[in-house]
């Protein structure tokens, strides 16, 4: 993640900023990034211990700016809409009729408190993979739509994505085994 997008999306939330060593610690104190509490220490033997101790103390404050990204009752159009713009940097989202139709049918079906989980490129924060670091003015096209109610939120699938698919109730390797001659049986 562009380092720039990491501490905006850190404001934004209300997180508190915790950066160790590298390349992004001297990136950040050659920019004087000063308005989120950041704890930057080298290299050295004494950097976990001084990450844990800090993270041990704010825990231990009961201190919280967090806020979620969107309410639990934001209709999941909107919340995708949110996602896209304040994390991704995209001016808009879109998605053919049909899609749109889907997102209401699960609103209507009691699913709009549900959160959204994205499935999109990892390599850029558009729906393009050749779009490298963290544009911003693009839009977002919606290409599915899957409810996991068991697991408890809605997938959306943006751009071209190959996603992993379910696995079966009894795993297929249940049904392999050597026969009494030695050979394999139970491959597909």
């Amino acid at each position: 993640m562009p380092v720039r997008l990491l501490v905006e999306a850190a404001h934004k939330l209300g997180l508190t900023l915790y950066l160790v060593g590298g390349p992004v610690r001297d990136w950040l104190l050659e920019r004087k990034v000063a308005d989120i509490d950041l704890l930057i220490a080298g290299g050295s033997e004494e950097t976990p211990e001084l990450l844990a101790r800090k993270v041990a103390e704010l825990a231990e404050s009961g201190a919280s700016d967090f806020q979620v990204l969107y309410p639990d009752e934001m209709p999941l159009w909107d919340k995708v809409q949110t996602i896209a713009q304040k994390i991704y940097g995209a001016d808009d989202i879109n998605a053919e009729r049909i899609l749109t139709e889907r997102f209401k049918q699960l609103q209507a079906q009691g699913y709009g408190h549900l959160p959204i989980c994205v499935a999109k490129t990892q390599y850029s924060f558009s729906n393009d993979p050749n779009l490298k670091g963290a544009p911003s003015g693009h839009v977002v096209p919606v290409r599915e739509v899957r409810l996991s109610a068991g697991a408890g939120f809605v997938v959306v699938v943006c751009g071209e994505i190959m996603t992993m698919p379910g696995l079966p109730r009894v795993p297929s390797a249940h049904a392999i085994h050597l026969n009494k001659d030695g050979v394999i049986e139970g491959l597909f």
